[in-house]
Order: structure tokens, then sequence, then C-alpha cells
């Protein structure tokens, strides 16, 4: 991951680019950062601490950022967690089945108290590291749920940290079915944009157009006041399983952002062939 970026910064070096050259020199310092010898100290089975996940966490960071100063996407590798995960201390992440299935509108919009009432409410709990921090979490909320054909979001923003936020970057990766949901969001004038694409494991895949993907499922989403999303089952694959792995992350343009669950994933409880039994009360 390292070499890769180190390479892209060495080919901007020696060829004309459009970047500044003062944003290839903070590429530089993030990456000399990233080749200190005390990251790789965590990874291997001779040393352990439990901030381990955290190491991993700057470490890849600080990658990311070089290939922002060199205006860049960075690769969805960047996001996901190198050290082994029996290594991570974590709490279980389930989130259980709603309690009946759902069928919102969406539109962005809270338009009924009924239509998120049946589905898992899920607040972030920062515990410990640089989350833990003063300040205003940008996700308040998620919520989850599902009908016979569609998987279910509710995002929903504090309002304190982003009411003067031109633009907010949300993603859902869906780690073991590698796609990912992204958006971009305008909490300002409420423009929105996002996609569902397959994950890119370099810079050097083609990645389809933003709009093809999510034609071809049939992935729908909404941004106002809240952010709604529906994506089939037969996108994720997932129709049989039963559980749906997911991370989340969200950041404002300078800034590192938010990872909900902070280490591991969330575990969503999906319907299986059972879920009407299961879930029928008298």
């Amino acid at each position: 991951m390292l070499s890769r970026a180190r390479i892209l910064l060495d080919s901007k070096e020696k060829t004309p680019v459009k970047e500044e050259p003062s944003s290839l020199e903070k590429a530089r310092e993030y990456l000399l950062v990233a080749e200190g010898s005390d990251w790789c100290w965590w990874y291997g089975d001779d040393h352990y601490t439990p901030h381990g996940p955290e190491f991993d966490r700057l470490f890849r960071n600080n990658i990311k950022a070089a290939y922002k100063e060199m205006g860049v996407v960075p690769p969805d590798s960047t996001g996901i967690p190198i050290i082994r995960s029996d290594r991570i201390l974590q709490e279980k992440n389930g989130i259980p089945a709603p309690r009946s299935y759902i069928h919102p509108r969406i539109d962005g919009e809270v338009s009924s108290y009924f239509e998120w009432n049946s589905a898992r409410k899920v607040v972030p709990t920062p515990g410990f590291g640089t989350m833990h921090r003063a300040g205003h979490i940008l996700l308040s909320c998620f919520y989850y749920g599902f009908s016979v054909d569609e998987i279910f979001f509710r995002f929903d923003l504090d309002v304190v940290a982003v009411e003067n936020v031109r633009e907010i970057e949300l993603d859902i990766l869906f780690q073991m079915k590698s796609v990912k949901f992204h958006s971009i969001l305008h909490p300002i004038n409420g423009h929105f944009r996002y996609s569902f694409l397959k994950l890119a494991e370099s810079e050097g895949e083609t990645p389809p157009s933003e709009d093809s993907s999510r034609r071809e499922w049939n992935v729908r989403a909404a941004f106002g006041k809240v952010l709604e999303l529906a994506i089939p089952f037969d996108a994720l694959d997932c129709r049989r399983d039963e559980r749906l792995e997911f991370f989340v992350t969200i950041q404002i343009a300078e800034s590192f952002g938010e990872r909900w669950p902070i280490y591991g994933t969330f575990s969503a409880e999906l319907p299986g062939t059972d879920f009407v039994e299961r879930m029928w009360q008298v």
C-alpha cells in the first residue's frame, strides 16, 4: 500500500503535473510519516498493544492524505484495516433484524413517524481514541431495516455539526461483497449525488460511470433533512446470507472524518427464509 503511493508520488515529481509543488511536498511529508518504522512494529505477532487498531487507522490515514494532496482519489483499500481481526479487541457491533418489514418512501424526508418505526436505530459510540474529542460528531444516528426485496438505511446528521458545512462525503463499504455506496451531500443547498460501485483495488483500474451500476441494480437514494437509501438484496447478493457486514465513513473537506464502527464492522441481521414466522406476534 505504501509502495504504490510512493511510486505514484515519484512519477508525479518527475513529470509535469497540474498539482502545485507545495501539494506534492505535503504528500511527501505524509508518506515520510507513514514510512516510520513504528507502524509496522504493531502489525507483527511478536508485539501487542490494545491500541493496535489505532496505529493501523493512523497509518492508513497518512497514506490516504498523501493521495489527496496529489489530487488523486485514495484507493478503497486504504479504508480497509490491515491488522488481523483476531488481534482487535472490539465490541459486538450486531444490529438485530427490524421488528417487521418496513416500506419507507425514499425522498430524503421523514414523511411519517411510522416509516421507520419498526427499523433498528444505531447511535454511534466513540469509545477511546481520536474520536473521543470535543465537538459534535457528524453522524447523529442511522436506521436499518428491510422489506421483502430491499435493504433500507436512513442517516441523520447532527444539525449543529453540519450547519456551516458545504460538502460531506458519506460512504457505506460492504467489504465482503466488494461494493460500496458513495455519496456527496451539500447540506447548505441540498445538492446530492451518489453511486453504487465495485471496490477498486488500485488506482490503475477504470471505475464504471457514476450512474451505471446504480441504474443496473435500481439502487435508490435521496437527501433532504436525512439521507435515505434503498439497496435491492440482489445488488448485494445476500438473499441467502444470515448477516450483512459493513462500515460507514463520513467526512468533510480538510478532515479525516469519522468511521463507524471505529474498528471492525457492523453485522446486521438479514431476514433469512423464516423472518415472518420469527417476527409473528399476537
